[in-house]
C-alpha cells in the first residue's frame, strides 16, 4: 500500500531574469502541520486519516513545523507560451532541521504572468532523520519518499 499525504499551505516565489531565461533564486515551504491522509486503506483496518496523528511526531512538528526547497540557479530553456518544458531542477530540501541535495523533475508551462509547474522529488527519510517504525515492527515503510508538487506562481 502507498501512504498519500497532502498539504495545501505551501508559500513561496521565483525570481528570474527579465528575460525568463535564468533562475536566479527561490523559496517554497510547505507547513507540514497542514499533512492530511488521502489514500484509503483496504478493510478491515481503520481509516489512514488514523496516522495524520503521528506526523507530529514523525517530523518533529513543534521544532521543525516547514520543509523547504530551494533550487540552485540555473538556466531556463526558450519556450512559448503555453510550451511544457520539462526540467531537471538542482536544490536543496530542508526537512526536521536537516539540508541535504536534491534532484528534482518538473514540467513547468509559463501562459502569460503565471508560471504552472508538476513535478517530484525522491528522498531518503533517513537522511532527515525521521520516525519510521523499525524493522522490528509489522508496519514496514520503504524509507525512498515520493514528493509530489503541483504549483502556480503569478
Amino acid at each position: 500500500h502507498e501512504a498519500v499525504a497532502r498539504s495545501d499551505k505551501v508559500a513561496g516565489y521565483l525570481l528570474s531574469s527579465s528575460d525568463r531565461r535564468h533562475l536566479q533564486d527561490g523559496c517554497i515551504a510547505v507547513d507540514l502541520r497542514g499533512l492530511t491522509s488521502v489514500d484509503k486503506l483496504p478493510s478491515p483496518l481503520p481509516p489512514a486519516s488514523n496516522r495524520d496523528g503521528l506526523f507530529p511526531d514523525i517530523f518533529d512538528l513543534t521544532d521543525y513545523p516547514l520543509a523547504i526547497f530551494k533550487p540552485d540557479p540555473m538556466d531556463l530553456p526558450a519556450t512559448k507560451s503555453g510550451q511544457v518544458a520539462h526540467l531537471k531542477i538542482s536544490g536543496q530540501i530542508t526537512i526536521r532541521g536537516a539540508t541535504r541535495p536534491v534532484a528534482v523533475k518538473a514540467d513547468c508551462r509559463l501562459s502569460g504572468e503565471t508560471l504552472a509547474c508538476a513535478g517530484s522529488a525522491i528522498v531518503d527519510a533517513r537522511q532527515f532523520a525521521l520516525l519510521l517504525p523499525g524493522s522490528d515492527s509489522p508496519i514496514q515503510v520503504d524509507p525512498m519518499i515520493t514528493i509530489e508538487f503541483s504549483l502556480l506562481f503569478s
